[in-house]
């Protein structure tokens, strides 16, 4: 694995990602979480954007997001891994990282998971129904929040990539939401493209796709 890949070794500052929020508000008219898109996506005037979270390694680096976004007048959308091995759930810190992600007024949505998927020679899975509930389901005997949000890695054939809802939760990884998507793995190198990107999207929501295991303390 690359090193700026591991959880402890960021490839941007968090100094760069006041920076980014910045240019989104001056850009767009607002933004939203998740579970809000079904509702104003034919509302809208101007562009919005959403930001989510897939947290995969580091709870600690996502609190530190959640508290610049709120410095910054912004809520995302996080959504938790319940099966990642890099973070236990049943550990009191981490369900305290997560409450608090929640008290800063941002969104806990779920990252679904899948066990037995190869991640070094990528697979299709058809993921049942009755996964994704029951992992909703531990979610929300963790937050004791409703789920209304989920997030999936494109392995996942059986989900249908352009509905909104999938098992009543709204997708963020639909192909609508997902098609010009921006992510921090392939567009903040250069920020004057990243700009471009933000100011001449043409999309009714802009997604933009952040992992905190990529950023660091400046």
């Amino acid at each position: 694995m690359n090193s700026t890949h591991k959880p402890n070794h960021g490839r941007y500052p968090f100094s760069y990602y006041r920076k980014i929020l910045k240019a989104l508000n001056e850009s767009f008219d607002a933004h939203y979480v998740i579970s809000e898109i079904p509702q104003i996506f034919s509302q809208i005037m101007r562009p919005k954007f959403i930001i989510r979270h897939d947290i995969h390694h580091s709870l600690d680096k996502g609190l530190k997001l959640a508290q610049i976004e709120k410095e910054c007048s912004v809520r995302g959308s996080y959504m938790i891994n319940i099966l990642s091995p890099h973070y236990n759930l049943k550990d009191k810190k981490n369900l305290s990282i997560i409450k608090e992600i929640i008290n800063l007024g941002h969104e806990i949505g779920l990252y679904l998971h899948y066990t037995s998927l190869n991640n070094s020679k990528p697979i299709k899975v058809n993921l049942k129904e009755t996964e994704i509930i029951s992992q909703c389901n531990h979610l929300e005997t963790i937050t004791k929040k409703r789920i209304h949000s989920i997030s999936f890695p494109k392995e996942f054939s059986s989900i249908p990539q352009d509905s909104f809802f999938l098992s009543q939760k709204v997708s963020a990884s639909s192909k609508t939401m997902m098609n010009g998507a921006i992510s921090d793995k392939r567009d903040f190198k250069e920020h004057k493209k990243l700009l471009s990107k933000i100011k001449n999207t043409d999309k009714k929501i802009l997604q933009i796709l952040i992992h905190p295991e990529l950023w660091y303390d400046d």
